[in-house]
């Protein structure tokens, strides 16, 4: 739901700025032309998933990885800021291209910052989400996601990818069952890494066109 919620942040600010004593045009334009860009991303990531669900099909190409994880992290980016949450990337230059659907691969991202940040929001330490990448030693691509929080609770780590399980009273615990579907039709592995005092980590894998991989083709 973030572009959703991303078209009423700029739809309430173009109400406020037309609501002004002095309306300034090019603010308004700003605002309503960042409202149509979120309202046509919900568009295309709802007709993605309608896609995926209905039929199991991805719109493979290839990408590179750090792009699509760039994209994904200014997407979340403002949200983070405004809860005062450092969202921090540390990647792996020499990892190979990936070829994956581009809108569901940066949606499990977006959906694992955003678990993350909707957990810092609540807590009084450091409020910091880092992902970074690396190339493990199958040739895959592992790319994690992992925040300064408190954790999981014992019994909601046991059952984190089940649909419906959720901490949140307004949430519909969807998102990781969603994303650990989305990376097995990748052929990737979706797991939680490290849950404790020091934080979460969630880590997922995706195959890159490096020499291992397109030998094994």
């Amino acid at each position: 739901n973030q572009p959703l919620s991303a078209t009423l942040t700029y739809a309430r600010a173009a109400q406020r700025l037309l609501a002004a004593p002095r309306m300034d045009e090019a603010k308004v334009r700003a605002a309503m032309d960042g409202a149509a860009t979120q309202a046509e991303r919900a568009g295309l990531i709802i007709r993605t998933l309608r896609d995926f669900i209905g039929r199991g099909e991805l719109q493979r190409e290839v990408h590179s990885l750090a792009a699509l994880i760039y994209d994904a992290v200014a997407l979340m980016r403002p949200e983070c800021q405004r809860s005062g949450i450092h969202l921090e990337i540390s990647l792996d230059r020499g990892i190979p291209p990936v070829e994956v659907d581009a809108v569901q691969i940066q949606q499990v991202l977006v959906n694992l910052i955003r678990n993350a940040a909707e957990v810092l929001e609540k807590f009084d330490g450091s409020r910091i989400i880092l992902v970074t990448t690396r190339l493990n030693d199958d040739g895959d691509a592992e790319i994690e996601v992992a925040d300064s929080g408190p954790g999981l609770a014992d019994d909601m780590a046991d059952g984190v990818f089940r649909p419906f399980t959720t901490t949140k009273a307004e949430g519909m615990g969807l998102g990781l069952s969603i994303s650990r579907t989305i990376i097995d039709a990748h052929g990737g592995r979706l797991w939680l890494a490290a849950s404790g005092p020091d934080g979460c980590a969630f880590r997922f894998t995706l195959a890159t066109q490096s020499p291992r991989h397109e030998g094994a083709k």
